[in-house]
């Protein structure tokens, strides 16, 4: 969705590396980084399937690590004890 209105309706042997992380770097300059990672690895299974079906000759999205920034990860603790509120619901679960 991403890489449709840039790249789409060009031929998958015409895509250049430089065009590709150009895309990747706009979305993730918008602050989408988790998109852009995903995009790039969604882009490389696309040419590496072109490039097993001999439509083209390299991955233009096998880039080195480091090029895109990683996403933020936020850990988030475990719910060691029900809320409250599902008291209820948590009985009769634990009723069965």
């Amino acid at each position: 969705m991403h890489l449709t209105p840039t790249i789409g309706p060009r031929p998958i042997d015409a895509v250049e590396p430089a065009e590709l992380l150009a895309v990747l770097k706009k979305i993730e300059k918008a602050g989408k980084r988790e998109t852009a990672v995903r995009t790039r690895a969604f882009a490389s299974r696309v040419f590496r399937h072109g490039v097993a079906m001999a439509l083209c000759t390299h991955d233009p999205a096998a880039m080195p690590g480091g090029v895109l920034a990683t996403p933020s990860v936020t850990h988030r603790a475990a719910l060691l004890e029900p809320h409250p509120a599902f008291g209820a619901a948590h009985q009769l679960c634990s009723d069965r």
